[in-house]
């Protein structure tokens, strides 16, 4: 079970710093070192921002910020490298949400089959002469430890007309509420009598158990 590194002064004063470390979990939940290159570039850039405000900096956050510069991926550059992550990402919370909510003209639960059929054709329309759905199917298995918090962004942006990735600042606690909620559910649930769990109980990239967070209703 593997735990966002995320400390206790996220609940009382969240920060641009919190939500670096989360976008990075979402985009590459298997690879460590395009992770940690992401989180550098974020926090760099929120360092010029506050700088540009005119907000004062003390000498270890500037130090800290001149050797994370030296070998981050340049902001402008990383944007560009965000862009099939991001769209697999949603993909992942999507199957997800369908799993947990869709249901056939019958009333019965989607097959995870007829899940990733739908959405392979939703979002990639270039992978449909493919035969089968192996597409979503592979991209799935690489985002399921962190698709209850794709899950999360699709439910608390989904009125945005621009949304903001992961969340907006002030909304990260009800953004971690939610994710939390989704993989509940998606360790609880079957897509059949007979079938696993749609979540593994432990695959998820989680918050840690000393981060007591009340418990949210999804709407």
């Amino acid at each position: 079970m593997q735990f966002l590194p995320l400390d206790s002064t996220i609940v009382s004063n969240p920060s641009r710093y919190h939500l670096a470390i989360i976008e990075s979990w979402m985009l590459w939940p298997t690879d460590e070192t395009k992770r940690l290159d992401a989180y550098k570039s974020a926090v760099v850039a929120f360092g010029q921002e506050l700088r540009r405000e005119g907000k004062k900096l003390d000498h270890s956050t500037i130090a800290e910020l001149l050797d994370l510069a030296a070998d981050a991926t340049p902001l402008n550059r990383m944007a560009g490298l965000v862009e099939d992550p991001y769209r697999d990402g949603l993909m992942a919370g999507n199957v997800l949400i369908v799993a947990l909510t869709g249901s056939d003209e019958k009333g019965n639960r989607l097959k995870l089959g007829d899940i990733y059929k739908k959405l392979r054709e939703s979002f990639a329309p270039q992978a449909r002469k493919i035969n089968n759905s192996s597409f979503v199917n592979t991209i799935w298995q690489n985002y399921r430890s962190v698709s209850h918090l794709w899950a999360a962004h699709i439910q608390i942006t989904e009125n945005q007309q621009r949304p903001v990735f992961p969340c907006e600042l002030r909304d990260v606690i009800e953004f971690l509420w939610l994710s939390e909620e989704w993989r509940r559910r998606g360790e609880t649930t079957k897509s059949a009598l007979k079938a696993p769990t749609i979540l593994e109980p432990g695959e998820c990239v989680r918050i840690p158990d000393t981060m007591k967070f009340s418990r949210k209703t999804l709407e």
